[in-house]
């Protein structure tokens, strides 16, 4: 993982905490985060690694279903913390 990745990498383990809800937009092109209709909350589970050591973030969804997201699928993402959680 490059110079780039290990630091957003990092920021985002000191930013996201185990347990809390998030609101999760996807970023798109020409589209405001908070304009798409595929927001969703999601529950921080924690973080994990492969067998090459590159992390999994990982989350819980309302329905109880697990969602992984790489360090650059982060990127692509932004994450509020839910108010009254």
């Amino acid at each position: 993982m490059g110079d780039k990745w290990a630091s957003f990498c990092e920021k985002m383990k000191k930013y996201l905490i185990v347990g809390m809800r998030y609101i999760v937009h996807e970023r798109r092109k020409g589209v405001k985060a908070e304009d798409t209709i595929d927001a969703r909350t999601l529950d921080f589970m924690g973080i994990v690694c492969n067998g090459q050591g590159r992390p999994f973030f990982l989350f819980r969804s309302q329905a109880g279903y697990i969602e992984s997201f790489t360090i650059q699928q982060l990127r692509d993402c932004t994450f509020k913390e839910e108010v009254g959680k």
